[in-house]
């Protein structure tokens, strides 16, 4: 086992001189265009009731009691958007030979239940899914769509990802800080005006609404390609009969 981690953390390491590496941004880029494409195209509806679950419910969640009824179900329902936007991006963010059209998303669908309890469990854990977690995410939820519909198939996914980023941390953790320090260059130009212009007409809820979007995409994006290259390279390593 210390042998397989240290190569597997030497291989990450090299990942990065590659020849092969310097594809890598196009293809993130390229992942990140096909992902809003698609996001806008089938999931229009939503993204507009993210925003207003982001903007308002939150709001609400500051004025009323913890102990309120209105309190939970304002909570619920911002936790349910929050959940199916995310789904949605991992959908389209997914390599597949499936073309994303209706009956793609349509097929994928009941995955949500299982996709759901994975979304809450560090709400469990007493820990909102934060950039730390939503890597553990991404790859479970790549894995288990790559797989069968059963809970078995859920469990095996949920240990092939937790494997995944353990053997490669170093790639993942330079590639997660990579993917948030580019969000972080797009989002500076708005930092520095709105602290010479604090004034400005767009409502900041709104502009970390859109932020905190791009840095899923992006993510998930960055994510979705180291996980479909280790995958085959390792086929063995995550799959061995």
């Amino acid at each position: 086992m210390i042998s397989l981690l240290y190569s597997t953390w030497i291989e990450s390491f090299q990942f990065f001189i590659s020849p092969d590496s310097r594809l890598y941004p196009l293809l993130a880029l390229n992942t990140i265009l096909r992902t809003i494409k698609t996001l806008f195209l089938y999931f229009f509806w939503l993204i507009p009731l993210a925003l207003y679950s982001y903007v308002h419910l939150r709001q609400d969640l500051l004025d009323l009691s913890p102990t309120s009824h209105s309190f939970s179900f304002a909570s619920f329902s911002g936790h349910l958007v929050e959940i199916l936007l995310f789904f949605a991006i991992i959908l389209s963010t997914r390599t597949s030979l499936e073309p994303k059209c209706f009956s793609y998303f349509m097929y994928f669908s009941p995955r949500i239940v299982a996709f759901s309890l994975l979304w809450t469990l560090p709400y469990i854990l007493w820990v909102a899914p934060n950039m730390l977690i939503l890597p553990f995410i991404c790859i479970i939820s790549f894995f288990f769509f790559d797989s069968s519909f059963s809970i078995k198939s859920f469990a095996i996914s949920c240990i092939n990802g937790i494997k995944m980023i353990l053997l490669f941390f170093p790639l993942f953790f330079i590639t997660t800080g990579a993917s948030l320090g580019f969000i972080y260059i797009i989002k500076l130009p708005y930092i520095l005006l709105n602290s010479y212009l604090p004034n400005l007409p767009i409502s900041p809820l709104i502009m970390d609404f859109t932020f905190t979007l791009m840095s899923n995409i992006v993510l998930t994006a960055t994510l979705s390609i180291l996980y479909i290259t280790l995958k085959h390279r390792h086929y063995k390593l995550f799959f061995a009969e």
